[in-house]
């Protein structure tokens, strides 16, 4: 468990082999990757993609969860939840078209 009884994107992504064998490094590379080359890093394996995704969406998860359940114990359980769901079911997602219209249109997508 992390701070405060919070499991960490990087707790998390011990599901993954590490492929640096350092568990505690992780090449800054990897931050300015697009949501979709990550997703194509955790689905080969990589758990720091998926800390790096964990790191982006772990409080939008969490905000949306606490709106819903109003208490912060079961929107944390639910946040831990969604993103064990994410590493279990890695190898079947996709990134919906629509989503990857929009951000190739934006000017902000990350690339």
């Amino acid at each position: 468990m992390g701070v405060n009884g919070k499991v960490t994107g990087k707790q998390m992504s011990g599901e993954f082999p590490s492929k640096n064998g350092d568990s505690n490094a992780r090449p800054n590379a990897l931050d300015a990757l697009s949501d979709e080359q990550l997703m194509l890093e955790v689905q080969r394996g990589d758990g720091d993609a998926f800390t790096v995704i964990f790191d982006r969406y772990n409080r939008l998860v969490l905000t949306v969860a606490l709106r819903i359940v109003h208490d912060v114990g079961e929107a944390q359980e639910v946040t831990q939840s969604v993103f064990l769901n994410f590493i279990a079911q890695r190898e079947d997602l996709t990134l919906p078209e629509a989503h990857l219209k929009c951000t190739s249109l934006s000017p902000n997508t990350r690339q």
